[in-house]
């Protein structure tokens, strides 16, 4: 009894510290104006934009394996991948605050273009294909192979916001939405394969797809550290779970160059899946109230990262055999690896 008692003097102790009154300044620095606390006193729209430099990243896109000669019995191996690049993209939004209800609404698209590629010629080395070997000939070698991966991200997302719940120089916000998802990548694979027995040249052609449209939920947390004269830490975490169908496309097209023959096998199928995501942001922001507390301008500029769980589903390693009845043998396995985003942000937001 006396442990309950205890208890319940020490949280309520605690709620007497961490609360304040209204009429207090979030910050004493602010002012009367409690920046960060409440929504101006105006129509209340909400507008805001981002300029985002990011890098995307998708895991199991390696193209082969190189080693070299063999030197006093050893050599050495390394992985040859794709060179991602950083790229420009943007997210705007629009929306409407209920002051009488203490929370918002808006509606938010980001959108993301980029690409890579790699390419990698044999000079003397060996070199593994990890994509589609042709032929079960030991002499057939891989002498080049190149790869270009382009990526087309998109999501559309509804929002809503209670308002802020704060504790003196801290305050964080719930996160609520419904959102739309659209992950689209091609993946081109060009192959020259050269048999020193047969002087025969056979060069591979696969032009993969793999895209992901869904619409799920979503959920987080936007939180604010406000350091005074109008400056303040974020932080801000969001998860999101979609279900959505994946349309998967691997066509593959052999010429025998000495033959003047070609060869095409086509494999495609679609299904659905649930998908999840993580968002995680942090940055520096700084905001004031101008025309009698009716505007608020907020800049803030930030890193953020992002990861869509299993978003590869291609099958990778696929052996094709020509028999003498033109038969084709696959020995495929799924990669399913992730796709990861990450870069700066830089944005201004105006309610007004």
């Amino acid at each position: 009894m006396r442990f309950k008692t205890l208890l319940f003097v020490l949280l309520a102790s605690t709620s007497i510290v961490l609360a304040h009154e209204d009429e207090k300044p979030l910050c004493s620095d602010y002012g009367i104006s409690r920046i960060g606390s409440t929504y101006p006193d105006s129509f209340g729209v909400i507008a805001y934009g981002e300029f985002l430099y990011w890098k995307a990243q998708m895991d199991g896109l390696d193209l082969a394996l190189q080693l070299t000669p063999f030197v006093n019995n050893t050599n050495d191996a390394s992985v040859v991948g794709l060179d991602f690049n950083w790229d420009p993209a943007f997210r705007v939004g629009l929306g409407y605050y209920f002051k009488g209800r203490d929370w918002d609404l808006s509606l938010e698209w980001t959108r993301f273009r980029t690409e890579a590629s790699h390419s990698k010629a044999a000079n003397g080395n060996t070199l593994f294909p990890f994509w589609g070997r042709v032929g079960t000939s030991d002499t057939r070698v891989l002498d080049r192979v190149s790869g270009h991966w382009d990526l087309h991200y998109d999501t559309l997302d509804l929002l809503f916001h209670p308002g802020y719940f704060r504790y003196q120089h801290f305050a964080v916000q719930p996160e609520f939405g419904v959102r739309r998802a659209w992950i689209d990548w091609d993946y081109t694979i060009n192959q020259s394969f050269f048999d020193p027995q047969d002087s025969l040249t056979l060069t591979q052609h696969l032009p993969y797809e793999n895209h992901y449209h869904g619409v799920g939920f979503l959920a987080g947390a936007n939180t604010k550290w406000f350091l005074g004269w109008g400056f303040q830490v974020y932080a801000n975490a969001l998860a999101s779970v979609i279900y959505g169908e994946f349309e998967l496309d691997q066509p593959s097209t052999v010429t025998l160059q000495g033959l003047s023959t070609t060869f095409k096998t086509a494999s495609s199928q679609d299904y659905w899946r649930v998908r999840s995501n993580m968002h995680l942001a942090m940055g520096l922001a700084w905001e004031k109230l101008f025309a009698n507390n009716a505007v608020r301008l907020n800049i803030y500029l930030g890193y953020e990262f992002l990861i869509w769980f299993n978003q590869n589903q291609l099958y990778r390693a696929r052996t094709e055999v020509f028999g003498p009845n033109d038969t084709l043998e696959f020995t495929p396995y799924i990669e399913r690896d992730d796709l990861g985003l990450n870069g700066l942000s830089a944005g201004m937001r105006l309610e007004f």
